[in-house]
């Protein structure tokens, strides 16, 4: 219902069976893309897209449905050895479920309580990510070195992935407040590889 990207589901209390009928997947993608024989390349990309579920005769958003996406890419290559890059990607929120707080008085005593709209109803924010890539060639008597340092999200910014946990809170006997725990993908990510061809 709130967390999709988890590596045991089954420890989560937010799993739901679902059971679709049927399932669509629909999208259009432009791409613009520069001469690849220039020193520069470059190429840029927008995705229209829908991926959807049929559940009890209705059409909802599959956890991973992102209807806008944009990529692009910048290349420098001055020779045969170095290659730079900087890529980026932004893209649509993916679904979650809606909540609200609600008050409820079992006994004449007010609590907070999470009432939960329908599945995937809702969206987390939009996710942008900057990337920067470097690599060399090393001609070696026997074969080629190729060492590849990547950096991703190179702005190290903090991009919603789900949502942890959600709670209901009582601030007076006739008001409660909804509390969303966000979880977060990645911050910066450096890697580096070291391939030898023979």
């Amino acid at each position: 219902m709130f967390n999709p990207v988890e590596l045991f589901p089954e420890t989560e209390s937010d799993r739901q069976r679902l059971e679709p009928e049927r399932a669509r997947l629909r999208g259009l993608e432009l791409l613009l893309r520069g001469p690849e024989e220039r020193r520069w390349s470059w190429w840029t990309a927008y995705a229209y897209s829908l991926a959807e579920d049929r559940i009890a005769g209705n059409w909802e958003p599959r956890n991973w449905d992102q209807p806008h996406a944009f990529r692009f890419l910048v290349g420098f290559r001055p020779d045969e050895r170095w290659s730079v890059s900087l890529s980026g990607l932004a893209r649509s929120g993916w679904p979650t479920t809606s909540a609200t707080a609600q008050v409820v008085s079992p006994g004449g005593v007010p609590q907070a309580e999470v009432l939960l709209g329908p599945r995937n109803s809702d969206r987390l924010e939009a996710y942008r990510r900057i990337d920067l890539k470097a690599h060399r060639r090393f001609n070696l008597s026997r074969g080629k070195l190729k060492l590849e340092l990547e950096v991703l999200n190179v702005t190290d910014r903090r991009n919603v992935c789900c949502i942890d946990e959600v709670e209901a809170e009582l601030i007076d006997p006739t008001t409660a407040r909804l509390i969303r725990d966000p979880d977060f993908w990645l911050g910066i990510v450096p890697s580096a590889s070291l391939t030898w061809e023979f």
